[in-house]
């Protein structure tokens, strides 16, 4: 905060001065960490005559807040965020919402399809703010990925489309005719993100019904990544 006197040629802050950045100037900034009384005197330009003057600055207390740690978790589960926070706190704002059940709720359930950092801004009846993060990661099993054997895109909502699950990130998916021409091909996608599944078409045009080879590489968190091939049936 600066602080601004007049009325003086000559000034000089006295007594405390912690958090001032100049004692002898009129307009000084002032960072004081708590509740501070600053006092200032002004003398006129022959020195015969000084004057005092104080002010108080209120240092408003921040918040406090912190997430616990969570374990690493399986995709597609649900994850309870606990936080502790001081008791002035009155609002709580989650990002990012997309996964969370609540984003102003205290305590909101996160259901991530991919590793995830969350982050809670908290506010109190000041206005003052604090921020805490948690890194939620995923487990990553080969045995867990799980690929259909057959998928129908009739655009009825129900197995639309060829994607795989079990597994957070695909680093790379390729998708082959029954003559071992590369249909389909997509890079370093969130696999639960049904947007990035296979619908069956190629440039624009539905593909026949018949029985499909695929290539997919996946990619740990943590580290490592692991190979699946197989086939896959277009049901018309």
């Amino acid at each position: 905060m600066q602080l601004n006197v007049s009325g003086a040629t000559f000034y000089e802050w006295i007594a405390t001065t912690t958090g001032l950045s100049d004692t002898q100037i009129n307009n000084p900034i002032a960072t004081p960490q708590t509740t501070t009384t600053y006092t200032v005197t002004g003398t006129e330009e022959y020195h015969c005559f000084t004057d005092t003057a104080n002010i108080t600055i209120t240092v408003l207390p921040l918040p406090t807040v912190s997430i616990l740690p969570v374990p690493e978790t399986l995709l597609g589960a649900s994850v309870p965020l606990n936080i502790i926070n001081s008791p002035d706190v009155v609002q709580w704002n989650w990002s990012p919402a997309a996964s969370l059940s609540c984003s102003t709720c205290a305590m909101p359930v996160a259901t991530p399809i991919a590793q995830t950092t969350y982050s809670v801004t908290v506010t109190n009846n000041n206005g003052c703010q604090a921020t805490a993060a948690v890194l939620i990661k995923l487990q990553c099993e080969e045995n867990r990925v799980f690929t259909p054997a057959a998928f129908s895109p009739n655009g009825d909502g129900k197995n639309d489309v060829f994607s795989i699950m079990g597994i957070s990130r695909v680093k790379h998916l390729i998708i082959y005719s029954r003559w071992g021409k590369p249909i389909y091909e997509r890079s370093n996608f969130i696999a639960s993100d049904r947007s990035t599944g296979w619908d069956g078409t190629y440039k624009g045009e539905p593909q026949a019904a018949g029985t499909y080879a695929y290539y997919a590489e996946m990619e740990c968190p943590q580290g490592g990544s692991f190979t699946k091939a197989g086939t896959v049936t277009l049901v018309r």
